[in-house]
């Protein structure tokens, strides 16, 4: 009775750790989860999230990054301080950590905007990569 239980015990805890292993964040957009400020700084002045949809930049909402009402057109204005290519890639940061938006792009020095489009509701993280480095995540939320 005692090795049933043992036995048990062991085959739950391996089936929730195998569980675990079907949605990890930093396995998403990459491996990386700490961004490189200082590449970010060498790369851009300026970055920040817009909703083209009422022309605003959303509320603070603290960890959870911009706080964006319905509807949601969103973009992302930079400016750019050398060429470069950028990846911008963008997941749910709960549910099922979906990626939704995944494009790469040559920029050029000076100002740019890239449309990232509609989102549903929910919490959601914005990985941006410089020559293939991490240099900034942004997180927002869709009410």
């Amino acid at each position: 009775m005692k090795l049933l239980r043992i036995t048990l015990l062991l085959a739950i805890s391996g089936f929730s750790l195998s569980a675990c292993d079907t949605f990890q964040p930093s396995q998403l957009c990459g491996g990386e989860t700490e961004a490189d400020h200082q590449a970010f700084t060498n790369t851009f002045s300026e970055m920040q999230l817009v909703n083209q949809a009422i022309t605003g930049e959303g509320e603070n909402g603290g960890q959870t990054g911009r706080v964006f009402e319905q509807p949601v057109s969103l973009i992302i204005d930079l400016t750019s301080l050398e060429e470069v290519e950028m990846r911008l890639c963008i997941f749910e940061a709960k549910r099922n950590g979906e990626i939704v938006f995944d494009e790469d792009f040559s920029i050029s020095a000076g100002q740019e905007s890239f449309d990232l489009g509609d989102f549903g509701e929910g919490s959601h993280i914005i990985r941006v990569y410089v020559d293939g480095k991490l240099v900034e995540n942004i997180s927002f939320l869709i009410q």
